[in-house]
């Protein structure tokens, strides 16, 4: 017995104290710090994404896409009207101005700007935007940022070009559907009762 007692550990109570308040404290800071931690890193990307967005002239861009959109949703209808021989109500063309215009009026860059600012900061990191910030402040960067609107214009041409080709075969699919469904609406005839008198 008196052995055991020899071997015995101290169990040293200050000191596992101490091991415990080192644990506690360590889980605190991690719990306090990183949070912290976090909020600043979505700060410092959403402060880059403002600026590469600002670089890039979003704000200016808007409104020149929404004055196009509009120009060529009236070229296209126009066009597809011509195309299957229907005249285009104006009413139509109206409509569809109005529709851009209350888009163009709801969707300015200060409504839109917090929802940009977030849909770029959680796309791109921290080292993403400082890459996008500084190709588009070189001369070639900047160069694309204005001639983007040109160049928007021209691929919505191109679009525009591709779905004129394809009106016939829509005007085909539309006949084909419209003729599919009709045809399940009708009741079908009921089978013909022949009599006694008529079989005599």
């Amino acid at each position: 017995m008196a052995l055991l007692k020899k071997f015995e550990p101290n169990p040293q109570p200050g000191a596992s104290m101490n091991l415990i308040k080192l644990v506690f404290a360590s889980v605190v800071l991690t719990l306090v710090l990183n949070p912290f931690h976090v909020f600043a890193d979505e700060g410092a990307n959403r402060k880059l994404a403002e600026d590469l967005l600002l670089i890039m002239k979003i704000d200016e861009q808007q409104t020149k896409m929404f004055d196009q959109i509009k120009q060529m949703q009236k070229e296209q209808m126009l066009a597809a009207g011509q195309s299957m021989n229907v005249k285009v109500p104006e009413e139509s063309i109206a409509v569809q101005g109005k529709i851009m215009d209350l888009m163009s009026q709801e969707m300015t860059w200060d409504k839109v700007k917090e929802d940009y600012i977030s849909a770029y900061a959680d796309t791109f990191s921290e080292e993403d935007l400082h890459g996008l910030i500084e190709f588009y402040k070189s001369p070639v960067g900047q160069k694309l940022i204005d001639k983007s609107p040109e160049l928007t214009k021209k691929m919505m041409a191109i679009g525009q070009a591709q779905t004129l080709k394809l009106l016939p075969k829509i005007k085909e699919i539309t006949a084909s559907v419209v003729a599919d469904v009709k045809e399940k609406k009708t009741p079908a005839a009921a089978p013909s009762v022949v009599t006694n008198s008529e079989v005599k």
